[in-house]
């Protein structure tokens, strides 16, 4: 162990101590089965095993955020580990794989949020030994036997060599309370397990899993008074957590070569004397201002996704990269559409070109995702950059253009999410057949899975260039539940659209309206991967933010 990881290890033993803060945690437990616990890991250093983890997929293991002594992307601790899987003895048999990232909550004082994530050097090879566990969105009831696992202290002492394991029961919210300070302790954020005298978990048992009804629930994170003390344990509570899990690992294993060989050599303008766009650099550049391009390597190591969601815009530029970038990336595969079956239609632009499209839903408001008109969060780009063509199927030509006097965005919009803008023009908008609204989804409205929906836009072409003339593609509307089981990306306030390969909305259509029955039901935000990928493309649902979009029009 490095001297900086020793010195860390200290420092904790030394603050708990101090404080008198719950210890890190089977106790009375009996040997576990060969096969019965696939999903439990051990996490090693130099040889010796500190601490338990959960398999969540071939990339990724669920671990308490203080087995990593509060530490993410310490590329020295990262180095440091191993874990160990498919074997019931934490020092020899299954799989020995080293770690590559360490991630852990940011906010995980007094264990409040104690869960953390490792990836693994390379995959793990799934068997009857070796399998991952699926975490639950659900909570625990008082009363609920969970079983816990793990290679902690026994009740002589020392660590077992094999996994042990025990059932405990769970508390209540107020049961906890007698226990643990409300003021000190996030209990919403966490399980309580009560157990016996002389069982339960402790030193060594931290960051294993609790699963109930065949789920994970729970991760190991402290104990209370003594591990020999009747008090109960505390575990991290999965439901709460499900969202960040999924979150900081969401799809790197899909697209881990692509990034790691296209971020190296996105250092300052380096970056374009590596690549070749479909359109000149210079259009890129001031499309997207440089802060996008510098966004991937800033938030490369903070914000997965979004540096995910950048690249994608920006691979979808380029003819040619390095490593094994492939875009096949019109609205993909699209038909060319008629400005009076689309009137209501625009081209937003920055600095006078395409950047994204929107919808009139007033004779003075548009409609379109917050991302295209973005500063930072809710802080827009400057006005005289924004302009808006109307009346035109030609991105280029056509039609009329308009200055916009004012642009709103979500104030909670940030990595895609909560997507939206409504930009307010210069001047009112005289409607005729190919200058029109499109009529709002009402707040109640709901989209039924497999609703056709229609989506229009400029976006690239399958062969790597803008379209010209606007492009219209059918397209078909999930439920939440189906897009979250494709891409653990189930949140309320999105509407999954799904398409066949190789067609979908892609850079230039969004901000694009998603509309069924005539009216506007979505805005285009964002494709996964690729454009034109097997995953479902993102779009904002209008129903959701109906309150808001009330607010902000006449």
């Amino acid at each position: 162990m490095s001297a900086s990881l020793k010195s860390l290890l200290l420092v904790a033993a030394l603050v708990i101590s101090a404080v008198a803060l719950p210890r890190p945690p089977v106790l009375g437990g009996e040997d576990a089965k060969e096969k019965q616990f696939p999903y439990q890991v051990s996490i090693q250093t130099e040889g010796s095993h500190f601490c338990g983890g959960s398999i969540l997929n071939e990339r990724y293991i669920l671990t308490a955020a203080h087995c990593m002594y509060g530490a993410t992307d310490d590329e020295e601790l990262a180095a440091s580990l191993l874990v160990r899987a498919g074997s019931l003895d934490r020092s020899e048999g299954g799989d020995l794989l080293k770690v590559k990232r360490v991630v852990v909550h940011d906010d995980n004082a007094y264990f409040k949020n104690d869960v953390a994530l490792l990836e693994l050097d390379e995959p793990l090879k799934f068997s009857d030994h070796i399998q991952p566990i699926e975490m639950s969105k659900d909570e625990v009831l008082s009363g609920a036997e969970v079983i816990v696992s793990g290679w902690g202290l026994a009740n002589n002492s020392v660590h077992p060599t094999h996994l042990q394991w025990t059932t405990l029961k769970a508390l209540s919210r107020t049961e906890c309370s007698q226990f643990l300070s409300e003021a000190t302790y996030k209990l919403d954020n966490m399980i309580c397990l009560a157990h016996k005298d002389e069982q339960g978990v402790c030193t060594g048992d931290s960051g294993g899993a609790g699963v109930y009804n065949g789920k994970l629930v729970g991760v190991a994170s402290f104990v209370v008074n003594s591990c020999n003390s009747s008090s109960p344990n505390g575990y991290a509570r999965v439901s709460i957590h499900y969202d960040w899990i999924n979150y900081k690992q969401f799809y790197f294993k899909a697209l881990i070569d692509r990034i790691g060989l296209l971020i190296e050599k996105s250092i300052e303008k380096k970056i374009f004397s590596e690549l070749r766009f479909a359109t000149n650099d210079s259009r890129i550049y001031s499309t997207f201002n440089y802060q996008v391009i510098k966004m991937i390597v800033i938030t490369w190591k903070g914000d997965l996704v979004l540096s995910l969601i950048v690249l994608g815009i920006l691979c979808s530029n380029c003819r040619f990269t390095y490593g094994k970038v492939n875009t096949v990336s019109k609205i993909i595969n699209g038909g060319e559409a008629h400005m009076v079956d689309y009137p209501w239609v625009v081209s937003v632009r920055v600095d006078n070109i395409h950047a994204c499209v929107g919808s009139i839903v007033t004779e003075q408001h548009v409609i379109t995702a917050g991302h295209c008109v973005q500063y930072v969060k809710s802080i827009p780009i400057d006005l005289d950059r924004v302009s808006v063509r109307v009346g035109s199927t030609n991105q280029y030509s056509g039609g009329k253009v308009l200055d916009v006097s004012s642009i709103v965005i979500h104030s909670e919009c940030e990595n895609f999410l909560h997507d939206m803008a409504i930009l307010k023009l210069s001047e009112s908008l005289e409607f005729g057949p190919k200058i029109n609204k499109i009529e709002v989804a009402e707040r109640d409205s709901e989209v039924e899975s497999g609703t056709p929906v229609i989506v229009a836009g400029w976006g690239l072409n399958a062969n790597g260039t803008h379209s010209a003339k606007l492009q219209y593609l059918n397209m078909t509307a999930i439920s939440n539940e189906e897009c979250d089981e494709q891409v653990n990306y189930g949140y309320e306030s999105i509407l999954c659209l799904q398409h066949p390969l190789e067609q979908g909305i892609c850079r230039g259509d969004y901000g694009a309206g998603i509309v069924a029955e005539n009216k506007l039901i979505g805005v285009a935000s964002f494709s996964f991967g690729s454009c034109g990928s097997q995953f479902p493309d993102i779009s904002s649902r209008i129903s959701y933010y109906s309150d808001w979009i009330n607010a902000w029009l006449p």
